[in-house]
């Protein structure tokens, strides 16, 4: 008899302490580290006492041990505590992305060119003999038109 409950109880006792395991968690991480930490600063505190893991695309994540930024989620690279990295005369910041981040941001790149900051505004209305034009505009449009004689002949035929 003791045998069969045995066997007929063996998953839910299983899935008991899965379910216990999962819940007390945090306690048990904390007992976990209490007993680790200590030890691990006590051998110096990281890799070496001259060495720190940065971001190099978010400058204020720091760690002492090699892991992944916790915003970016890139590697975190290794240098000397406290080196400045020199950049070239002229460069503020450097930042290098892999053609998948360049993609994923949708950075598009073109090559300089000349072009005239113009905005072709093309509504109806109507010319009193003033000289004036009464016309309905779109709001959208509205801090691209100013009063004066600004228009074409174009718009003003027909």
């Amino acid at each position: 008899m003791l045998q069969l409950a045995q066997v007929r109880l063996r998953f839910p006792i299983v899935l008991v302490a899965a379910f216990l395991i999962v819940g007390q968690w945090q306690v048990l991480r904390n007992y976990w580290d209490t007993f680790v930490v200590p030890a691990r600063l006590a051998a110096g505190g990281g890799i070496s006492a001259d060495t720190e893991y940065f971001c190099p695309m978010c400058p204020g994540v720091v760690s002492d041990w090699p892991s992944k930024c916790s915003v970016c989620n890139m590697p975190l690279v290794r240098r000397k505590k406290g080196e400045a990295v020199h950049l070239p005369d002229g460069v503020v910041a450097r930042m290098q992305l892999s053609p998948y981040r360049v993609q994923l941001a949708g950075i598009r790149t073109a090559a300089a060119e000349y072009r005239l900051l113009v905005r072709e505004v093309v509504t109806q209305g109507i010319v009193s003999m003033e000289g004036y034009i009464d016309a309905e505009i779109d709001e959208q449009d509205l801090p691209f038109v100013g009063r004066g004689p600004g228009v074409a002949p174009a718009a003003v035929g027909a």
